[in-house]
């Protein structure tokens, strides 16, 4: 084979192939993530919410400085025609540039739409460099701890309707800028990067993480005081609570928690939710409760991280509003990482993607025409269908159609058209009958049984 063969076939490789990071999605996908995004929707819309949308790129400096360590994964689009663009990392700060751009000062909204991370991307762990997110935030003046405990509700909502089984670590910001700052007597400056630290805790162990706070030049007694307080770990949020209050006593900061735990156990859905001080979200702008969900059955084993994750940030808003303090909560689903989850249990299923109600097929010398007829009449009164247009054995056209799911086949036959009969077979039931061909009458008995 000459190399110029080669070269060819290699460049049309390379054509064929998705970036890197990127995924297309198969019919079998398409049906579970619109099956999915419809049953979310419907959950946010259950609490009040409505639905927003932002450009998938904004100016650079609406991104600039929002994400500590990881501004580096921003995509940054060449300059045209003067302005300087990026894509949009999370939904997040485009929320906030919304609410400055409108003069909002309380919504209740959801949005779901692709952002684009320069991460290193893992398909199996559904981690890709273009992927959905799904947000719900809760913005403008509330009591204490009521937006955080609904945000809360919300995402435990959404993952039971999943039928995920899950745990959603809590924590607060605040209370680790205590046990940081006040109590291990570390910098300010180097608060951010060592919650970056801690964030690995769930994929690293400490030691790794110990030496990692080392090279950030915290002393041995400092981290000592922060495993003191990241160690403090149990089963039951109450006793969590008490040994931080045996640790910190008098902390007003740990009132506001045991309010939220409160708030929590009275919507039912504390069972779901663990106090976990080892927790620190490594995004710059959280300001008080944070929190992140991860699998605890069978499918934890699937390698995939956390499948939620949020929490309160009161300065963000604020930041494109002209100082206008907008206190707010909220959280976003990984929803790629739920997306495998179910196309891996759709695949062990092995159940039919969008069935349809009917299938026309036909015997001896039937013509287009006729069975695009009829399919067009069952269109326009809404039922599912779809024609068998191939020539194939009578048999073979009986499993196409019960391969596509349907209830019913409509047969126009050669000899029984010259009769201006059809045939209707139900496929659950394995029994047939004639039918005159009137269609109002096809109609009738199609949707009676369905």
């Amino acid at each position: 084979m000459s190399s110029s063969i080669l070269k060819s076939s290699s460049i049309k490789s390379q054509l064929i192939k998705t970036a890197k990071g990127t995924r297309d999605m198969l019919p079998d996908q398409m049906f579970i993530k619109d099956k999915v995004l419809s049953q979310i929707k419907d959950i946010f819309k259950l609490h009040g919410a409505v639905e927003i949308d932002t450009p998938v790129f904004e100016r650079r400096e609406v991104f600039q400085e929002r994400y500590g360590e990881a501004n580096k994964l921003v995509y940054n689009l060449d300059d045209q025609g003067g302005e300087l663009l990026s894509m949009r990392y999370d939904l997040t700060v485009p929320f906030a540039r919304f609410m400055a751009t409108h003069n909002i000062q309380k919504i209740k909204r959801f949005q779901i739409g692709k952002v684009y991370r320069r991460d290193q991307p893992n398909q199996t762990s559904g981690r890709y460099r273009e992927f959905y997110q799904c947000d719900y935030d809760m913005a403008g003046q509330y009591k204490p701890m009521v937006a955080d405990a609904e945000v809360l509700k919300v995402f435990c909502q959404q993952l039971k309707n999943l039928d995920l089984k899950f745990k959603i670590k809590l924590n607060d910001r605040r209370l680790l800028d205590y046990a940081i700052i006040e109590k291990a007597l570390c910098k300010q400056e180097q608060f951010n990067s060592i919650c970056t630290s801690l964030d690995k805790l769930d994929k690293e162990p400490w030691e790794s993480v110990k030496e990692e706070l080392k090279l950030k030049g915290l002393d041995q007694d400092q981290i000592m005081k922060i495993k003191e307080f990241i160690d403090i770990q149990s089963e039951s949020s109450v006793k969590t609570l008490e040994q931080l209050r045996y640790l910190y006593p008098n902390n007003k900061i740990l009132d506001e928690i045991q309010l939220l735990i409160r708030y929590l156990e009275e919507m039912d859905c504390q069972e779901n939710i663990q106090l976990d001080p080892s927790l620190a979200r490594g995004l710059d702008y959280y300001t008080g409760m944070i929190f992140e969900a991860v699998l605890t059955g069978e499918e934890r084993n699937l390698g995939i991280g956390s499948i939620a994750a949020g929490g309160r940030y009161d300065n963000l808003l604020g930041y494109f509003s002209k100082n206008q303090s907008i206190p707010s909560a909220g959280g976003s689903l990984g929803i790629e990482r739920i997306f495998n989850i179910l196309e891996d249990r759709h695949k062990k299923s092995k159940s039919i993607i969008n069935n349809v109600d009917v299938i026309i097929g036909s015997m001896g010398e039937v013509e287009s025409l006729q069975l695009m007829r009829l399919a067009s009449f069952l269109w326009d009164n809404n039922i599912k269908a779809d024609i068998i247009h191939e020539k194939i054995r009578f048999k073979d056209q009986i499993q196409q159609a019960i391969s596509k799911g349907a209830k019913y086949m409509i047969v126009l036959g050669e000899d029984e058209l010259k009769l201006n009969k059809v045939l209707i077979k139900n496929l659950n039931e394995k029994s047939q009958l004639a039918l005159d061909f009137e269609k109002p009458q096809i109609i009738e008995f199609i949707k009676k049984g369905l």
